[in-house]
């Protein structure tokens, strides 16, 4: 009996070794590399997009507290600037046509236009005195566009009406401008579809629609929450492009698609629910987006995937631009916001499980990321603040709430002279919402 059994033993582990020495590793297949042209092509009504399987870079796995690997320090992937900041509007010497856009922050969010120049605010009422529910600055600073319960409005940047646009039955969320001759708005989708709602694009020169009606992404991730706008994919102004979230791979991905062609360009690694909205550069030839590098293990058995800033060409060619990851064991991105100029990203990050997210911008000339040491929020409600940069790219303004129940404060960061300011000279309860140019 005993040498029966012993057989047995030799024989399971016969079978295990020729079944490891059988097995291989599957690496993830390379993206094919595309050249788009610059022709416009009509987007598709009916076509499918093929399924397409999207392999992601596999993520590095971290315990809660990493071992050191080595004696050598690592630099620090950031520098602190630490700004005092003093109550008062920026200087106006420097501001003589500028307007900040801003909104009373309680019901019925009654919009205003300020005069940096001279701290005047000029309330905004739609048509017939209805209330503006959604107001959006144009990429040129140059408009407003809003949308009232009856109509879209185009108006100039003292508020003066251009032209009205009646709102279609099953008109629902309006999007605002997709570039300087564009607006966007979504139609009704049934509660059952499993691709975005079609999107209504608005061509302001011509006057005509165009929809981009539901199509099958591959993977597109409709079950998860995302705080992005344009129903989950961000078009570029060509209408040949396509930002969305996929459930590929773990714990999802950023996907770029390329519409005429049907083909994945890129998907980046992504916690897609906590992923803020990708940003399209101001010449439209990249965006910018929070993907994942490395995940920790934490103490309580959850994973907490740590976030980096990259950057993603129209071809399809992705850029890491932040490496805190190096160091810090828990790293997590909120929103960010090009400048004009197109040469730095302003965003928020945090380096400490359940810290306050602080104002970091990024010099994409030297890669420098630069620390201001200032939080949109004193709590972890609501997200993160939205940033707003001046047309001369030279200041960011934020809204600072101290607390889930306290007014919002604007807040203004010079980072070329180097000062801040906290706005408490317009009056608490408002909050910013973009920033013009009178012409």
């Amino acid at each position: 009996m005993f040498e029966l059994r012993l057989l047995n033993k030799l024989l399971i582990v016969f079978v295990l070794i020729v079944l490891l020495g059988c097995s291989t590793q599957v690496s993830p297949v390379p993206l094919p590399s595309l050249t788009l042209t610059q022709t416009v092509k009509p987007v598709p009504t009916s076509t499918k997009v093929p399924t397409t399987t999207i392999t992601p870079v596999p993520m590095e796995t971290r315990t809660a507290t990493p071992s050191l690997t080595s004696t050598v320090p690592k630099p620090e992937p950031f520098v602190n600037n630490c700004i005092k900041l003093s109550d008062g509007l920026p200087p106006p010497v420097y501001r003589p046509n500028d307007i900040l856009l801003l909104r009373e922050d309680e019901a019925p969010y009654r919009p205003y236009l300020l005069n940096l120049a001279g701290g005047v605010k000029t309330s905004l009422t739609g048509p017939s005195g209805e209330d503006i529910l959604r107001i959006f600055v144009s990429p040129d600073r140059q408009w407003l566009a809003y949308d009232t319960h009856s109509y879209i409005v185009l108006a100039n940047t003292k508020g003066k009406t251009l032209k009205q646009i009646s709102r279609e039955k099953d008109w629902t969320f309006f999007w605002g401008w997709l570039d300087d001759n564009q607006l966007m708005v979504t139609r009704k989708a049934d509660r059952e579809a499993t691709t975005p709602a079609t999107l209504v694009v608005i061509n302001l020169s011509t006057g005509k629609y165009q929809e981009l009606t539901q199509m099958e992404y591959p993977d597109f991730d409709w079950i998860n929450f995302l705080p992005w706008q344009h129903n989950r994919v961000i078009y570029d102004p060509t209408l040949t492009l396509a930002i969305y979230p996929s459930h590929s791979g773990e714990p999802g991905s950023v996907t770029l698609l390329d519409i005429p062609n049907n083909k994945v360009l890129a998907a980046l690694p992504a916690d897609v629910v906590f992923t803020p909205q990708p940003e399209w550069a101001p010449n439209r030839e990249a965006f910018v987006v929070a993907g994942t590098t490395t995940q920790t293990r934490l103490e309580d058995g959850n994973t907490w995937y740590n976030q980096e800033l990259f950057l993603i060409d129209r071809n399809g060619k992705i850029t890491q631009l932040t490496h805190f990851t190096d160091i810090y064991p828990y790293v997590s991105i909120g929103n960010a916001k090009w400048s004009p100029d197109g040469r730095q990203i302003a965003f928020w990050f945090s380096i400490q499980f359940g810290a306050n997210e602080q104002l970091a911008v990024l010099d994409l000339d030297t890669l420098q990321v630069t620390n201001y040491c200032t939080t949109g929020r004193e709590s972890h409600m609501g997200g993160s603040s939205q940033l707003f940069w001046s047309p001369d790219s030279q200041i960011v303004v934020f809204n600072h709430y101290e607390g889930d129940d306290t007014p919002a404060k604007v807040m203004w960061i010079d980072v070329k002279n180097e000062w801040g300011k906290y706005g408490s000279v317009m009056g608490t309860g408002f909050t910013v919402s973009g920033w013009l140019v009178s012409p």
